[in-house]
This record gives structure tokens, sequence and C-alpha cells, in this order.
């Protein structure tokens, strides 16, 4: 599937539907009707981004860890020029916090969701 603006938005919103109903209904309880239904699209429009709510919430735990590896990334190579620890904590601790702080509530519903032993915690 091609990666435009507009798959862009609606992946966004299929997400945030998700991540809204994982923390008030919990995960086993959410359907793919219930998603669309928040995200203002038809069944179809879901199945041409996600073959189902496990692959959503594997892409989801996938991205958010991808991210934390970007900072990991950047603490090596930070501690590579041979920067003090008391050095890197400040210049690393605020993307960490930030990072956690903007995705709180995808955080929160992505650590709750548990199957066949796949966890954000995990991975």
């Amino acid at each position: 599937m091609p990666r435009n603006a507009q798959n862009a938005r609606t992946e966004r919103d299929i997400q945030n539907a998700f991540i809204t109903l994982v923390n008030q209904k919990g995960f086993r309880n959410v359907t793919i009707n219930d998603i669309a239904q928040l995200a203002m699209i038809n069944r179809q429009t879901f199945y041409y981004h996600y073959q189902d709510k496990y692959q959503l919430t594997e892409t989801m735990i996938d991205d958010l860890v991808e991210a934390y590896d970007e900072l990991y990334k950047k603490y090596v190579a930070v501690k590579l020029r041979q920067v003090t620890l008391t050095s890197r904590i400040p210049m690393l601790f605020p993307e960490t916090i930030s990072l956690w702080a903007t995705n709180r509530q995808k955080v929160a519903a992505l650590f709750s969701i548990e199957y066949n032993n796949y966890t954000l915690e995990g991975e």
C-alpha cells in the first residue's frame, strides 16, 4: 500500500480510535466495527490498512519500539563521543520523558494488551 498523506491520516485516525477503545473497554472487547465507527471509516478501509486488530497492535508496538530505539541509538552515538554519564543523562532524559508523555494514552493501551506472549514490554 503506498504511503501518502491520506493513508497516514487514516492510519492515525484508526490508531487513535483503537487507543481510545482499548483504554475504555479493554483489548478483548474492541471490535473492528468499534474502531471503524470511532475513526469514522468503513470496515473495508480498516482492512485496507490492517489485517486485524492484532496486526494493528503489532504495528503500533513496532512503531513505538522503533521511536524508543532511535533515542537509544542517539545515546550510543553520544556515548561513543566519550561524553560522561552525567553529561548524557540531561541530554537524553528530556527526550525520553517527552516520548513517553506524548504517547501516554498509546503506551497505556499497548501495555494492557497481551496475546500469544506478544507484549509491548517484551518488545
